[in-house]
């Protein structure tokens, strides 16, 4: 299957549907949680002056404790209703037909799944945030320093490209272990070993469709940064990433097990 194919066919063809249960996610991490703050560094970064690591994260990373705060309380709100657009996409996918109603056992036990996912996403995220400013760093100390400024800048955007590479595959990794425990009650264990199989059925394929709507995001927070709307291009950016990648991880579980998508006609259509 044409999984990028596949996915953006049913991002465009329910967009209004996935937008329901998007939309507020997109308001409350786009403009309160600063999710692209890493990308606006590096189109800041020739005109910056830094003195240690702690300048490079700070730079990088929102830490003051208003965003702490408010990431907490996003946790658990966001979660809730990604649980909620994850069980209507699959619902959609397995019955054909496109529901609002809920039950609420089934949001309680996606809650769960996506939960436990979102810790081990927000724990990747932040590891590579750290890694990342390190290198750059290290690039800044070995170049910059040293009236090399172009070469710096070039490799920090190499660098960010590999971690926006490894994240975004982190993404679908830990979105296919939440498939596994939500739709097949998988213990967390089985569900972290049947995900990587998973994944590395079509890994080439799986890679590059999950890295396609950060690097679009990416550019967008540049355009952004350039134009001065930084809050609309972070909006945009989450509205585009989030919703296409709970349809992307569900497209590759239901393909690698074989379950019947009776929405594919009505996308084929």
């Amino acid at each position: 299957m044409n999984y990028f194919k596949s996915t953006a066919a049913y991002y465009f063809k329910n967009f209004w549907f996935v937008m329901l249960f998007s939309i507020v996610p997109a308001i409350y991490i786009g403009l309160l949680l600063h999710p692209f703050m890493f990308v606006e560094f590096l189109y800041n970064y020739p005109n910056k002056e830094f003195s240690g690591f702690a300048s490079f994260i700070s730079a990088m990373l929102p830490l003051d404790v208003m965003t702490l705060v408010l990431g907490l309380i996003g946790l658990i709100f966001v979660t809730i209703l990604i649980s909620m657009l994850l069980g209507k996409v699959e619902a959609h996918f397995r019955l054909g037909k496109k529901s609002l109603a809920f039950k609420s056992s089934g949001v309680n036990n996606n809650f769960s799944s996506v939960l436990i996912s979102s810790l081990f996403l927000l724990v990747s995220f932040l590891v590579l945030m750290v890694i990342l400013a390190l290198l750059i760093m290290l690039m800044n100390f070995i170049f910059a320093n040293n009236g090399m400024i172009v070469v710096s800048t070039v490799l920090n955007y190499v660098l960010t490209f590999f971690a926006l590479l490894l994240f975004s595959n982190c993404i679908t990794y830990f979105g296919l272990v939440c498939c596994e425990m939500m739709l097949m009650g998988s213990p967390l264990k089985t569900a972290l070993a049947n995900a990587g199989l998973i994944f590395h059925k079509h890994t080439f394929h799986t890679v590059c469709t999950s890295f396609l709507p950060f690097l679009l995001a990416s550019v967008l927070t540049i355009v952004g940064c350039l134009l001065g709307v930084v809050w609309l291009s972070n909006f945009i950016s989450v509205l585009i990433v989030l919703p296409f990648s709970c349809v992307f991880v569900l497209t590759v579980f239901f393909d690698y097990y074989g379950l019947e998508r009776r929405d594919i006609k009505k996308i084929i259509k």
